[in-house]
């Protein structure tokens, strides 16, 4: 006999329509993800659901890029391939990461605890501070997950290309190089301008880029 899902018999057979629906969600015990479970236990994150609401919206906020979102969208939920879950699906015969081959390929490992990576974010942070005067930290979960900042939120977008560049590079089978780090946030800084300009809304892009300027 084939599957037939609970809430597709509910709209077969219902009566009463919307309130038969709304006892149904109502009554429905909420669940944490899976994914959000695992992140408390890697992370050591001690946090209730309404942080992961937000976390959930964040970069749906700071970027209309599909690409990205949909980038974050994979790590958050625990779905973007990496090496480990490559291996244990057979796809590859190594789990090891893709730049040092020192250490299993987890999200933690390829985002921030590799060698090279932290020689990214190392960099991000002094060019931060030597080219437009901005002392910020980061943390592994600022980066593998967001941060809400008061006034620094373009942040959250300068994150998210550098994680795309890593990601890319792994990709690529290369190495992530700083320079072309850059050149990519450059390159969307000018992108997004062009775009804000054609809408005619200058304003809006200086005050979301006011901090970083090229």
């Amino acid at each position: 006999q084939p599957f037939f899902p609970k809430f597709l018999q509910l709209i077969t057979k219902s009566k009463q329509g919307g309130r038969d629906f709304y006892d149904v969600f109502i009554n429905q015990k909420y669940r944490k993800p899976k994914s959000e479970i695992k992140w408390e236990n890697n992370l050591n994150l001690n946090v209730d659901n309404s942080w992961w609401k937000k976390q959930n919206i964040l970069f749906f906020k700071i970027t209309n890029d599909i690409q990205l979102r949909w980038f974050n969208y994979r790590i958050i939920h625990r779905i973007l391939a990496t090496n480990t879950f490559l291996c244990k699906i057979g796809i590859t015969n190594t789990n090891l990461c893709s730049f040092c081959k020192l250490y299993p390929e987890t999200l933690c490992h390829l985002f921030w605890e590799c060698e090279f990576v932290e020689n990214i974010w190392e960099n991000a942070l002094i060019w931060f501070k030597e080219q437009f005067g901005i002392d910020i930290s980061l943390n592994k979960v600022d980066v593998l997950l967001g941060k809400y900042y008061k006034y620094y939120n373009i942040f959250n977008l300068i994150i998210c290309i550098i994680k795309k560049h890593i990601y890319r590079s792994r990709s690529k089978k290369c190495k992530p190089s700083f320079e072309r780090v850059k050149e990519e946030i450059v390159y969307y800084f000018h992108c997004e301008k062009h775009i804000y300009k054609k809408n005619g809304d200058v304003e809006s892009f200086n005050k979301r880029w006011n901090l970083i300027m090229f």
